[in-house]
């Protein structure tokens, strides 16, 4: 069983409220922070323009589990987070590592200006 069909699979138990085999799977390393794909239509100027596009949503933010507060709970219970949350967490991480980027720059910069006063000290 492939990636996207243990999703569709997991969906389904979401949907059915199974919530022992729901937690069977999640015991056995289901992510709760897997995308499902929802697909979606769309129409411009009056229709002429029409189709379908197929969004990945977190499964905390499918509105199944967004009126299920029983789900809500079993999946954060195992890690899962809603698009929002995982985003966050994204974007503190790339702050927390461009911050230690510059910190490391800024000392070496200054073992740099260390040294090059230790040789102009000695030098006279």
């Amino acid at each position: 069983m492939n990636n996207s069909e243990k999703i569709e699979e997991f969906v389904s138990l979401m949907r059915k409220r199974d919530f022992v085999k729901l937690k069977e799977l999640l015991d056995a390393g289901f992510d709760p922070n897997s995308e499902y794909e929802v697909e979606e239509s769309y129409s411009y100027d009056n229709g002429l323009i029409h189709g379908t596009v197929k969004v990945p949503y977190q499964l905390l933010d499918l509105y199944l589990c967004q009126n299920s507060p029983a789900l809500q709970k079993l999946l954060r219970h195992y890690g899962g987070k809603t698009w929002g949350e995982l985003n966050e967490e994204k974007r503190l991480k790339e702050i927390s590592e461009r911050k230690k980027r510059e910190d490391e720059e800024e000392a070496r910069k200054l073992a740099d200006l260390a040294e090059v006063e230790k040789l102009i000290s000695n030098a006279e």
